[in-house]
């Protein structure tokens, strides 16, 4: 397994959807982590007490991993330092900063990208969404989605990924044992 990279940006406006990224960079970064977990913090944080947590060496061993969560502000406020910060970050630590918007022509986002791994999270739609929930359904369900309950399940609920997760956790309860989910599993009209 491969080092995991000193910082990450979970960016994106589906709140689902970055918390699904969160959890992937997370599973990422864990074998590389102290035993505590990581160290939550908010956007309205100070500079000094996120780069304090991030910087401290774990007695535990392994990495410290800070996710900050609802970063704009934070980010916003303190654009300079963490360009520094990202330049030359603690070999001790992880920050990880959970936004709705990081542009690609900013020297923070270029950096982050070059030194870590932005991670983006955007609506899904058409053909992307419907590969999206095909695969959610395969690797988190553990089920095939017939192609015409894909198509029910998205008339009935819409396009919103948490809502869909939310009715595919459901459709594979009620199926159990069977290996596919089809529209007369409670989705036919």
């Amino acid at each position: 397994m491969s080092e995991p990279r000193p910082v990450y940006a979970v960016v994106g406006s589906d709140r689902f959807l970055r918390a699904a990224a969160l959890d992937e960079v997370l599973k990422l970064v864990d074998a590389h982590a102290d035993d505590l977990g990581p160290v939550r913090v908010s956007g309205e944080s100070g500079l000094a007490d996120v780069l304090d947590e991030v910087r401290t060496p774990s007695l535990l061993g392994g990495r410290r991993v800070v996710v900050v969560e609802d970063a704009d502000d934070f980010i916003t406020a303190h654009r300079k330092a963490l360009e520094r910060y990202v330049t030359d970050p603690s070999r001790d630590g992880c920050l990880i900063l959970v936004c709705d918007s990081l542009p690609k022509n900013t020297n923070l986002h270029k950096s982050i990208a070059e030194h870590g791994e932005v991670r983006v999270c955007e609506p899904l739609k058409g053909p992307a969404l419907n590969a999206w929930v095909q695969r959610r359904a395969r690797e988190t369900y553990g089920k095939k989605l017939a192609e015409p309950a894909l198509r029910r399940l998205k008339d009935l609920i819409g396009n919103e990924p948490g809502w869909i997760d939310t009715e595919l956790g459901k459709l594979a309860a009620y199926v159990g044992a069977r290996p596919e989910i089809t529209v007369e599993d409670g989705l036919d009209p």
